[in-house]
């Protein structure tokens, strides 16, 4: 995914089976997706670069093969 530095940034997440956990911990994001809830985080990405996810809640047996 490619994002604008020095502009706010709004990202939604919910979930359709099990609760997950989307995390960029390079910015300090860490954001819920819950199934039948929205849930919103802003933020702004400040230096130009090259930031990992993950996804940081245990959500079931392939957890560790999540790429974010």
């Amino acid at each position: 995914m490619i994002l604008p530095y020095l502009t706010e940034i709004q990202c939604l997440t919910t979930s359709l089976d099990v609760i997950h956990s989307f995390s960029i911990p390079g910015l300090g994001i860490k954001i819920d997706a819950i199934p039948g809830r929205l849930n919103s985080v802003n933020f702004q990405i400040n230096h130009p670069g090259t930031y990992y996810g993950q996804c940081a809640e245990i959500c079931g047996t392939g957890h560790s093969f999540i790429p974010i």
